[in-house]
């Protein structure tokens, strides 16, 4: 009887084992809709932050350390987004790939801009020179020899960063802190810098899973067709004439806007999303009452109060355009469904022909 069983056994065990699905986490939504356009069928990204959440106050659920403790590699956009992410990588995620996406060679880096600030004269005329000096620092990501050797990205951020955000009051959904950084973190509302990302996710997905290159390259072909007719249909607003300044309810739309030749006159909210000083509200009211721009393209962080006070009288249009889609499921589908619909919020608001 064991003679018989003997060679089952021996074809049993000369089977291939099947490869083991690659353990993928992302940190927010547009993230996890471009890793997933990679990946395909292949396998499904865990995403970390869940609809409706701010990426800049978010505590880990045991589900989600987990997630990370597990983890292959992990793509985020970085500290200057999540902070508490970064800790969390180094303590829950030590063998990890730790994909930085804001650190990958070739974006379009842009520094803040505080429209509020008392010295906001002063900060205008500063503007361009730390630009100039975001793009140079920058420009030194181009000396890595190799994408995949980005594990120890993390590592450049100490916990000083991540504590001076905690210190901040919890305010609304997708309240930003911006101490300690450098630049705007919003890079996602690029669609040339999706384009970056998706070379990044995979070059580093067909390296851990080299059986699945080929079929992570022909992913990457289409999904390089999709974001790039984001871009085609954006130039309709760029091109378009007419007034293309508005204001917002807080200023997070500077890559998009830097991408489709838009204009900010004013962000009602400070960057931090706290209310501004009643001297500067008196500023923003009389910029609001001159200026020919008739687009108010707000939040849903922006007051409701705030808005009614400074837009009193006034006849121009207001919309809601979400940065980050809040209400929207993750899904593959995702990013595109992102940026067309802020393309849509801005071609109605501005008065613009749609595309």
């Amino acid at each position: 009887m064991i003679q018989k069983l003997l060679p089952l056994a021996l074809l049993l065990t000369a089977q291939p084992l099947a490869a083991k699905e690659l353990n993928v986490v992302t940190d927010i939504a547009p993230v996890h809709s471009l890793v997933q356009m990679i990946m395909g069928e292949t396998g499904t990204p865990t995403l970390l932050l869940p609809k409706g959440s701010s990426p800049h106050h978010h505590s880990l659920k045991p589900s989600q350390a987990r997630a990370l403790n597990g983890a292959d590699v992990i793509f985020w956009i970085g500290p200057d987004l999540t902070p508490w992410l970064g800790d969390a990588t180094q303590t829950l995620s030590k063998t990890a790939h730790n994909e930085v996406l804001s650190e990958i060679p070739g974006l379009e880096i842009l520094p803040f801009r505080d429209v509020l600030e008392d010295d906001h004269d002063e900060h205008e005329d500063d503007h361009d020179e730390d630009h100039g000096d975001a793009h140079d620092d920058h420009a030194d990501h181009d000396d890595h020899a190799d994408h995949a050797d980005h594990s120890d990205h993390g590592d450049a951020h100490d916990e000083d960063h991540h504590e001076e955000h905690e210190e901040h009051k919890e305010t609304d959904e997708h309240a930003h802190d911006h101490h300690g950084s450098d630049f705007d973190p919003h890079l996602w509302l690029d669609p040339e810098n999706a384009l970056v990302w998706l070379g990044a996710i995979h070059a580093e997905l067909s390296t851990l899973d080299p059986e699945n290159a080929t079929v992570y390259t022909e992913n990457l072909s289409k999904a390089q067709t999709r974001v790039s007719s984001l871009l085609e249909r954006g130039e309709n607003l760029k091109s378009s004439d007419g007034n293309k300044s508005y204001f917002t309810g807080h200023d997070s739309f500077q890559y998009f806007e830097h991408r489709f030749g838009l204009s900010l006159e004013a962000s009602f909210s400070l960057s931090d999303a706290n209310p501004p000083s009643a001297a500067r509200l008196s500023e923003i009211a009389a910029t609001v009452s001159s200026s020919d721009a008739s687009c108010v393209a707000v939040d849903r962080e922006t007051s409701p109060k705030l808005l009614n006070s400074l837009l009193k009288g006034s006849t121009k249009t207001q919309i809601e355009i979400d940065p980050l889609f809040i209400d929207q499921e993750a899904s593959e589908t995702y990013y595109v469904s992102l940026i067309e619909s802020i393309i849509t919020g801005f071609e109605t608001c501005l008065g613009l022909p749609k595309s």
